[in-house]
C-alpha cells in the first residue's frame, strides 16, 4: 500500500469528506479530544447521527476537533491510500502552534491503526513543514510509547535527555512533562520530543 498526501481544504464541494473525516478522527483514540467524557452510546453516536441528535459529548468531541483543525496557526494534511482503493482517506498528518521560522507541533492519527507503512508519508509531510519552520515538537502522552519509539527510531525525533521505559528499553527526549494530559479520565505524563531542520534543507 502507498499513501498520496494533500493540503487539507475547507471547502463545501468537499462537506461529506470533511464529515466523514471530522467523525474518523473522533472515533479514534488521539487526544484532540481526550478530556470529554466518553458517549454512553454503543456504537458511538458520532458514528451515524445527526449532530442535532448527538449526546453533549459527541457533540462536543465534533466541535473541539473542528476547531482544531481549522485554527489560523494550524496546517492539516490528508493521506489518501494510492491506487484509489476502499480505504480511500487513511488518516490526517496535522501540525498546531505554528511560529514562522519557529516551532510547530506535529500530531498525527491513522484510522486504520497501521504506523509502520506511514513513516514515508509523515516524512513527507515533515519536509513540508521544514519550508516553514526550524524545528518541530511532539508531544506523546505516555501510555503511547509505540508512537514515542516510532518518532525517534523512524523519523528522527528526539533530544537531550536519556528516558528509561519499562523492559529497558531507552528513548532520548527533550523533557517530560509531568501530568500534562488527560487520558481516560486520568492524567498522564508527556513525552516531548524534537527534530531540528537540516540546514541542507533551509
Amino acid at each position: 500500500m502507498t499513501y498520496e498526501l494533500l493540503p487539507f481544504v475547507f471547502d463545501v464541494a468537499r462537506a461529506e469528506v470533511i464529515s466523514g473525516m471530522i467523525r474518523k478522527i473522533a472515533m479514534t483514540e488521539n487526544l484532540f479530544a481526550s478530556h470529554l467524557p466518553p458517549c454512553a452510546s454503543e456504537p458511538s453516536c458520532v458514528e451515524d447521527k445527526d449532530v442535532r441528535e448527538m449526546c453533549s459529548a459527541c457533540f462536543a468531541r465534533l466541535a473541539t476537533i473542528s476547531a482544531a483543525l481549522s485554527a489560523n496557526d494550524s496546517r492539516v494534511f490528508e493521506v489518501w491510500a494510492t491506487p484509489p482503493s476502499e480505504e480511500g482517506l487513511v488518516g490526517i498528518v496535522y501540525f498546531s502552534d505554528i511560529v514562522p521560522e519557529g516551532d510547530a507541533l506535529g500530531h498525527y492519527v491513522f484510522f486504520d491503526h497501521r504506523l509502520a507503512d506511514k513513516t514515508e508519508v509523515i516524512e513527507e509531510a515533515i519536509g513540508e513543514m521544514f519550508t516553514l519552520v526550524r524545528r518541530l515538537t511532539i508531544e506523546i502522552p505516555k501510555p503511547f510509547l509505540a508512537l514515542a519509539r516510532h518518532a525517534s527510531s523512524k523519523l528522527g525525533f528526539g533530544g537531550g535527555f536519556e528516558y528509561t521505559l519499562k523492559g529497558g528499553t531507552k528513548l532520548r527526549l527533550e523533557g517530560v512533562k509531568k501530568e500534562a494530559a488527560v487520558w481516560q479520565g486520568e492524567p498522564t505524563d508527556v513525552l516531548v520530543l524534537g527534530r531540528l531542520r537540516d540546514p541542507k534543507d533551509a
